[in-house]
C-alpha cells in the first residue's frame, strides 16, 4: 500500500497501524513523489473501507484504542472479539462486520446498501433480506432482554447504533 501524506505525524501513524494491520506499506510524503513511486512500481489499487481507513486516522491521533465501546458492549477489532457487560457473545463473521462497522459509525445512520457493500464482493448475488436476518440475529445476541435496543432501524434510510460511544 502507498500513503501520500505531507504530514510526518499522520503519515508515520498510519504507517505504523497499515503495517500492524498485517498491510505492507510505503509511504511519499507529497504527490510527486507518490506518482514517481506509481510508476517505478507496479502497485494494484485497492479499494480500502472508509470505515476503516476512518478508525485508523483516529488511532494514528491518538483518538481510540483497539476496543470500541459503547455502553455495555465491547468489541475488540484485533481480536475480533465481543462482549456484553463482560461475556462473550458468539458471532458470525457476517454479523460481526456489521457490528464493527455500525460501532465504528456509532450515532450516524447506515444504509442497508452500504452494509450490503460491507458484506460482499461486488460481484456476489445479493439477496435484500439479508441484512434485516443478521441485524435481527444481531439484536437477539446483543440484547436479549431487549433492554438495549443498540440498533434502530430507521425505514426507507437505513440502521444506526443507538448506544454512545465511550471515549477513548
Amino acid at each position: 500500500m502507498l500513503i501520500v501524506e505531507d504530514e510526518e505525524a499522520l503519515r508515520e501513524g498510519l504507517r505504523a497501524q497499515l503495517t500492524q494491520a498485517g498491510f505492507t506499506v510505503d509511504v511519499a510524503q507529497d504527490g510527486e513523489e507518490g506518482l514517481f513511486a506509481g510508476r517505478e512500481y507496479a502497485l494494484d489499487v485497492a479499494i480500502v473501507d472508509l470505515a476503516r481507513v476512518q478508525a485508523l486516522l483516529r488511532r494514528s491521533g491518538g483518538w481510540a484504542s483497539a476496543e470500541l465501546t459503547c455502553g455495555p458492549i465491547v468489541l475488540d477489532t484485533r481480536r475480533q472479539t465481543v462482549a456484553v457487560d463482560g461475556q462473550p457473545v458468539e458471532l458470525t463473521s457476517f454479523e460481526y462486520r456489521i457490528l464493527e462497522h455500525l460501532m465504528l459509525r456509532a450515532g450516524e445512520v447506515i444504509s442497508k446498501s452500504e452494509l450490503t457493500e460491507r458484506l460482499y464482493d461486488q460481484d456476489f448475488e445479493r439477496d435484500s433480506n439479508v441484512i434485516e436476518v443478521l441485524v435481527g440475529r444481531l439484536r437477539r445476541k446483543l440484547d436479549p432482554q431487549e433492554e438495549l435496543q443498540p440498533i434502530e432501524t430507521l425505514r426507507g434510510r437505513g440502521y444506526r447504533f443507538a448506544l454512545a460511544r465511550d471515549a477513548g
